[in-house]
């Protein structure tokens, strides 16, 4: 019926050809909704990863980024290659990226460091 939540129309979007770059950047916000759904990347971060390694050229780099602070940066590296290995796009060098802070603004107290960049 075209009709989406609570009555409103739905939004319709043009389809695009797929396409592959040689850089893809993936920064996510930790929650969020948008028309296409809710995103939660403790929980979603394959759904995410999986079309923006598909768009990374092969031999190209993907630069990814996670901001749960209950998300382990071994197991969320270790996510994004199972990922690829799946879709048919295997990472061939997957590494935590180091991010220099001027202040403790990226830490919680006795968790692990909020921001992780892959």
């Amino acid at each position: 019926n075209g009709r989406g939540r609570r009555g409103a129309r739905a939004r319709r979007f043009s389809k695009m050809n797929p396409q592959c770059f040689d850089i893809v950047v993936l920064d996510p916000p930790t929650k969020t909704k948008t028309p296409f759904g809710a995103v939660d990347i403790k929980n979603d971060y394959a759904a995410l990863s999986k079309p923006a390694l598909l768009a990374t050229r092969p031999g190209g780099v993907l630069v990814a980024s996670n901001h749960a602070h209950d998300v382990l940066a071994e197991d969320w590296i270790e996510s994004v290659v199972r990922c690829g290995k799946k879709a048919g796009r295997p990472v061939a060098d997957a590494r935590l990226l180091e991010v220099e802070c001027d202040d403790d603004d990226f830490r919680s107290p006795n968790k692990p460091h909020l921001l992780k960049v892959g």
